[in-house]
């Protein structure tokens, strides 16, 4: 008696594991769709990312993961090594973030470096109202004639802070009343935007 008690109870315990088994696989398989509107619902609500983080970490991260986010504010200080690249590309970071609704930018890669592409990063962030770029080299130039344009067409003040690390890369008779530069350390200079 004991062993057919034993036995209904083993086939009952196999049957819920079956069933659950089932269930699962119907209901919770974690399919891509699935996995991506979950994380679509716990990213949306995140307006910030401050990140400081060596380059090999900042590379490692997942391609369009942060796109799920909408954020406000994106601040990046990535610490330069001697064997990390001197030229910064910006697809590296639109390739992570989408940069449409971001009104506060900061990126710092100073060191002996230089921000390429900066035309397509102005126009990955419309909304921009402040925007700090702390690298070896950039060109300001076109930078500041974007975001004065955008000032000219939509009344939208952007105030633009760049570090760069050598003077001599500023070419101070272009500069005219848009610049205020002073020089803030060793071979330091600040350019920032009047209008």
């Amino acid at each position: 008696m004991l062993t057919e008690e034993k036995s209904k109870l083993l086939d009952f315990e196999a049957y819920q594991n079956l069933l659950n088994k089932q269930i699962n696989e119907k209901y919770l398989k974690p399919t891509i769709p699935n996995v991506l509107l979950h994380m679509k619902e716990r990213f949306a609500n995140v307006k910030e990312i401050e990140m400081d983080l060596s380059f090999e970490t900042f590379k490692k991260i997942p391609q369009n993961l942060a796109k799920l986010c909408n954020l406000k504010v994106i601040s990046i200080i990535i610490k330069k090594n001697e064997q990390d690249p001197q030229i910064f590309e910006v697809n590296w970071i639109t390739e992570l973030f989408s940069l449409h609704q971001v009104e506060y930018f900061i990126l710092n890669y100073l060191g002996d470096t230089e921000l390429v592409n900066v035309t397509e990063l102005l126009k990955q962030l419309p909304k921009v109202k402040y925007m700090r770029l702390e690298v070896g080299k950039v060109d300001y130039q076109v930078i500041s004639e974007i975001l004065l344009e955008r000032f000219r067409a939509h009344k939208r003040k952007t105030i633009l802070t760049i570090f760069m690390l050598n003077k001599n890369l500023i070419d101070e008779d272009e500069l005219n009343s848009i610049y205020t530069i002073r020089e803030v350390g060793n071979n330091l200079v600040e350019i920032t935007t009047n209008f």
